[in-house]
C-alpha cells in the first residue's frame, strides 16, 4: 500500500512535524525501551491491552525515568535541536559543548558512570548513557578533534537526523554533509554514517512531499550498494509480520539492522501515526531509536495536525519541543 501525502500540508508544517514526531515517538517508547525477550515483551502488550504508548511505570530492564522523558536517543536529538536553534544551523563546536553539559561530570548521565550493571543493580534509578557518549565525553575531556567513538554502529546517528532534515531539506548536498558531521562528533563509524544519511535522504523526500515507498525506493536506487542492501532486505521481507521481522533481523540497538527494521515498519505504516509508532513499539528491542526514525517520518507526512495531541502533551517537555521545532524551521528563510 502506497501512503501518499496529504496535499494541504505544506513544506513548514512537514518540517516541524518530523521533528516533533521524532521526539514524541520516542518518549513514548522509553517506559517499554530495551526489552529483548519477546515473551516478556508480549506480556507486557496484554497487560496494557496493546496501548503500549507512554506506560505510565516503566518496564525497562536497564534503566527507569519518569514517563514522557527521553532515551539517550531523544535526549541527543535534543540538544542538537536546541543546539541548532542557537546558533541558526549545525555548529559542531557548540553541539560538542552541549552533549557534554547534557550527558557529562554533573549530568544526571553521570550515575551511569562506571557502573557496574550487574543483574542486581537493574534496572539502574536514572538515564543510561550509551558507550558512544561515554567515550564523547573522554575524547572532549581531551581535546581531541575526532571526538566520536571508533567504532561503534549503533543507531544513535540514524536516530536523529530530524532536526537536520528540517532545516536543510531542497539542499540535499549541504544536508548530507551536515547530517556525516553531527554523527562524527560522537561516532566515527562509517556504517552509523552511511545509515543516518540513507534516512536523512528518505526523510527529506517526505518532508518535500513525496510519499513513504516512493521516498524508500528513490533512496534505493541512489544509494550505495552497502545501503541498497539494507534496504532492499526491508523490501524483500515486507509481508513478514513486523514483529517476525525484527526478531529474525535482531533488535538490538545496531545498524543496518535497526535501520531496515525501520524501513520495514515504514513499508508497513497505514499512514496514522499512532499505529505506525505503536507497531515499532511492539515489536521490542531498541524501539526507541527505531521510533525516532519512524515517528520524524510520518510526522513529515502528516504534518503537526497528524500527531496525536495528547502525545505531545504526555511529552514532559512537549511544549518546549514545539517551540523549539518551530523557532528552527524560521531559520529556514
Amino acid at each position: 500500500m502506497e501512503i501518499m501525502t496529504t496535499k494541504m500540508v505544506n513544506l513548514t508544517q512537514r518540517c516541524v512535524g518530523a521533528v516533533v514526531g521524532s521526539l514524541v515517538a520516542d518518549a513514548s517508547a522509553m517506559p517499554v525501551h530495551w526489552i529483548y525477550d519477546k515473551e516478556k515483551m508480549n506480556k507486557v502488550l496484554e497487560d496494557c491491552q496493546q496501548k503500549p504508548e507512554f506506560l505510565p511505570e516503566s518496564r525497562c530492564p536497564f534503566y527507569s525515568l519518569p514517563t514522557g522523558r527521553y532515551s539517550s536517543y531523544g535526549d541527543q536529538t535534543f540538544v542538537l535541536l536546541k543546539s541548532m536553534v542557537e546558533n541558526k544551523g549545525l555548529n559542531t563546536e557548540h553541539y560538542k559543548k552541549s552533549l557534554y553539559e547534557c550527558f557529562g561530570p554533573k549530568s544526571a548521565y553521570e550515575i551511569d558512570l562506571g557502573h557496574p550493571r550487574t543483574k542486581d543493580d537493574l534496572p539502574i534509578p536514572g538515564p543510561w548513557r550509551p558507550a558512544s557518549l561515554t567515550d564523547f565525553i573522554k575524547n572532549y575531556d581531551q581535546g581531541l578533534a575526532k571526538t566520536g567513538k571508533d567504532p561503534d554502529s549503533q543507531a544513535d546517528g540514524f536516530s536523529k537526523v530530524a532536526p537536520l532534515v528540517a532545516l536543510y531539506a531542497g539542499d540535499t548536498g549541504k544536508l548530507l554533509k551536515e547530517v556525516e558531521k553531527a554523527i562524527r562528533v560522537t561516532q566515527e563509524d562509517s556504517i552509523a554514517v552511511e545509515c543516518g544519511m540513507a534516512a536523512a535522504s528518505i526523510l527529506e523526500k517526505c518532508v518535500l512531499g513525496k510519499s513513504i515507498e516512493v521516498a524508500i525506493h528513490e533512496t534505493l536506487e541512489s544509494s550505495s550498494e552497502n545501503v541498497k542492501g539494507y534496504i532492499q532486505k526491508a523490501i524483500d521481507g515486507k509481508a513478514t509480520p513486523h514483529t517476525d521481522f525484527v526478531h529474525t533481523v535482531g533488535s538490538s540497538c545496531r545498524v543496518p539492522g535497526n535501520f531496515t527494521n525501520s524501513v520495514h515498519c515504514l513499508l508497513n505504516s497505514n499512514g496514522e501515526f499512532r499505529d505506525t509508532v505503536v507497531m515499532t513499539i511492539a515489536a521490542g528491542g531498541c524501539n526507541c531509536s527505531r521510533g525516532g526514525f519512524v515517528g520524524a517520518t510520518l510526522g513529515a507526512v502528516l504534518g503537526m495536525t497528524g500527531i496525536p495531541e495528547a502525545w505531545v502533551s504526555k511529552t514532559l517537555n512537549g511544549g518546549d519541543l514545539v517551540n523549539l521545532a518551530n523557532q528552527l524551521v524560521l531559520s529556514r528563510e
